[in-house]
């Protein structure tokens, strides 16, 4: 038998660490997903268990590029009649 507390403090400790994570369904496998809420009831039914709900949420990631510009000073010329 599993360690409900422990799961439990597991899932707390990457819910504060807003690492992204991998999750994976039997649909379709998520990347980058943070935990944003964590809710688990504790009654007679869960004594011995942990029933949890997560909400998740997907962090889209993009690659950013940086360029450089140079700007060259030009002298102003004042031409007189």
């Amino acid at each position: 038998m599993g360690d409900p507390p422990k799961a439990w403090m597991t899932l707390k400790a990457m819910q504060l660490a807003r690492q992204p994570l991998v999750v994976e369904t039997r649909l379709q496998t998520y990347q980058n997903m943070l935990i944003e809420e964590l809710s688990a009831p504790d009654d007679v039914k869960t004594l011995n268990a942990l029933k949890t709900t997560a909400r998740l949420r997907e962090i889209i990631v993009a690659d950013v590029a940086e360029t450089k510009t140079i700007i060259l000073a030009v002298p102003m010329l004042s031409i007189r009649p």
